[in-house]
């Protein structure tokens, strides 16, 4: 044991098993009586059915940009299914082995992209904090109910999240190294893997980016900011040969399918929470999470101000989520790409905690603030235990109660 907690070669083994142990008891209990990582729903009839269709159409014309899907509604543009992974490295690499069954190989990477997606987040969080919450929030994230939930659900909900993490070392390299190559093909890969999601994928990468900008006592000047902008438009100028036909798609097609929305209630801010906290079709995280970006944004720091602030409106006024959705309806899976930035903001909040640096003052009035805003009863109790195991861990500092606090929430 003392080698795990001294030696970075063993700190690492632990942290990968224990993701791998956290996952993998999860996958066991999800499959013990349905034997597929993979739902009832439309799992069965789009979510690897469509790959397959689209990894037969590419055996058949040796085309790896098709155009038209004649078997598909007797005969289809298929720009129309791009939302499916058309273009996603997943399906790509599956032409490199017909003899693996799409069924398989879908579930393969339901299990692939939140594992590699957390050791991705663990190791670019070890480079900024301490070992036990560079290990604590990337089993957060790990555990946040997009990514385990929608693994397993809606595969295309998150088939772009390991990319996004790859991006957060990418802008660090071109904000300290002044190379642009790691970002530019990640963010190229985002978009390939979901036009939907790379909306609020790159918005939030680019707000990251200005985030460590500031963070590195950089100036904030018109012209650095534009600086900032060039691996973004690169990337996108990269992904036309998606975008563009997508667009012409979306813009000739269907004309129906709109919510009903009063506008009114767009600026109304959400008092249940509902965008950030619990469900696998929101950011999906605890109520600690919300209190810990409160707490970050109401500190001095500039750079804090400014991300911690642009989350909580993301995360309570309504109006973003109908931008992000193309104005067709109000749903924070919109949202779900932010996530990978909220656990590393929310990191410095825990290991302010780990190492007892935290004014509990400001901490509690923070609670009072959320439990005087919020109408939702879950955060009601949340906040109970919350103010129990704080108040223990001011009388009785161990530092991993708040970890474990959390873990038992889930």
């Amino acid at each position: 044991m003392n080698k795990i907690l001294k030696n970075s070669k063993y700190q690492n083994i632990f942290a990968i098993s224990l993701i791998l142990i956290s996952f993998f008891t999860i996958f066991l209990m999800m499959t013990m009586n349905n034997n597929l990582w993979g739902s009832t729903t439309d799992w069965y009839n789009q979510h690897y059915v469509l790959p397959d269709y689209f990894r037969k159409l590419f055996y058949d014309t040796f085309d790896f940009f098709p155009d038209f899907a004649f078997n598909l509604g007797g005969g289809q543009n298929i720009y129309n299914f791009l939302y499916y992974g058309l273009f996603s490295p997943m399906l790509f690499l599956s032409f490199l082995f017909p003899f693996i069954e799409m069924i398989d190989f879908v579930q393969f990477f339901g299990c692939l992209i939140p594992i590699s997606s957390s050791i991705l987040m663990y190791f670019y969080l070890r480079k900024k904090v301490s070992y036990i919450t560079a290990l604590s929030s990337s089993l957060i994230f790990l555990l946040s109910a997009p990514l385990i939930f929608q693994s397993h659900r809606h595969i295309m909900f998150i088939n772009y999240m390991p990319f996004i993490v790859i991006s957060l070392f990418g802008i660090d390299r071109l904000i300290n190294k002044k190379k642009m190559d790691l970002l530019i093909i990640s963010l190229f890969f985002i978009i390939i893997s979901s036009y939907y999601y790379s909306i609020c994928a790159l918005f939030g990468l680019f707000i990251y980016c200005i985030y460590i900008h500031i963070k590195n006592n950089k100036p904030i000047k018109l012209k650095e900011i534009i600086k900032l902008t060039y691996p973004f438009l690169i990337s996108i100028i990269m992904g036309m040969f998606v975008l563009l036909p997508t667009a012409y798609t979306l813009f000739s097609g269907r004309t129906g399918g709109r919510d009903l929305i009063d506008y009114t209630d767009l600026i109304i801010p959400n008092k249940s929470l509902s965008y950030f906290l619990y469900s696998g079709y929101t950011l999906g995280l605890c109520a600690v999470s919300f209190i810990a970006i409160v707490y970050n944004t109401i500190s001095k720091r500039k750079e804090n101000i400014f991300l911690g602030s642009i989350i909580l409106c993301f995360a309570t006024f309504p109006i973003f989520n109908y931008i992000l959705n193309g104005t067709l309806y109000i749903y924070a899976k919109s949202l779900i790409p932010l996530l990978p930035i909220i656990i590393v903001f929310i990191s410095d909040f825990f290991e302010k905690l780990y190492k007892n640096k935290i004014n509990y003052k400001k901490l509690f009035f923070v609670m009072l603030i959320v439990l005087l805003y919020t109408t939702a009863i879950k955060v009601y109790k949340e906040l109970l235990l919350l103010t129990i195991v704080f108040l223990i861990f001011i009388k009785w500092p161990k530092k991993l109660i708040i970890f474990i606090y959390y873990f038992i929430i889930f």
